[in-house]
């Protein structure tokens, strides 16, 4: 049995994939710097708060393929490069979004701009079937974790939190480890079972 806390990414991919990227000031003045559709986009919100939070998500999310957290103080250099850059008579704002409602309403807004599609449970039924299909060639849980991602990214779907990611693959791999146990069982007579022991969850190979 898989046990969906197994650590599928080490420390250094997991702050890769989710953890807040820093600019420096060459970087910044590259990644806001904002076409034609992003900067109309960032001009129709109705305020510089919601401005600035769809800036820095979109910006962010185009280094790092999903919707990253962060705080009011973890974007300070953004906020102050953001409203000298596009907002010159404009104060800098005192907070973030604080309405979930409003922060979900924005970052659908850099996705669609991004041409990608926010998980979802019916998503993830699909990846699950297509994952599924590709098990057999991936033994390991942590082969399985990159061959999602890589759906993921073929797909254009956000990643999604970690602890999703972490159960996905756990499915599949159970799946397909009951599946391999029961071919073993069918195919083989006792006395071959006796010569070559499984014990569940292996078969003899370590899939970990």
């Amino acid at each position: 049995m898989a046990n969906k806390n197994t650590n599928l990414l080490n420390p250094i991919e997991l702050l890769d994939i989710y953890g807040m990227p820093y600019l420096n000031d060459i970087e910044r003045r590259e990644y806001f710097a904002l076409n034609k559709a992003e900067l109309h986009a960032m001009k129709n919100f109705k305020n510089t708060q919601e401005a600035i939070y769809f800036a820095v998500c979109l910006a962010f999310f185009k280094i790092k393929g999903t919707l990253t957290s962060f705080s009011y103080r973890d974007i300070t250099a953004e906020r102050q490069h953001l409203i000298e850059r596009y907002f010159p008579d404009d104060s800098i704002p005192k907070s973030l979004p604080k309405n979930r409602s409003t922060r979900t309403r924005i970052e659908n807004k850099v996705l669609t701009l991004c041409n990608y599609q926010r998980y979802t449970n019916k998503l993830s039924e699909k990846l699950t079937k297509e994952l599924s299909k590709l098990a057999p060639n991936y033994p390991r849980q942590r082969q399985l974790c990159k061959a999602l991602l890589d759906l993921l990214t073929k797909k254009r779907i956000s990643i999604p939190a970690y602890t999703t990611i972490q159960d996905i693959v756990s499915e599949v791999w159970n799946t397909e480890n009951n599946r391999l146990v029961s071919s073993y069982i069918r195919y083989t007579n006792k006395k071959q079972r006796d010569t070559v022991p499984f014990r569940r969850g292996s078969l003899g190979i370590n899939f970990f």
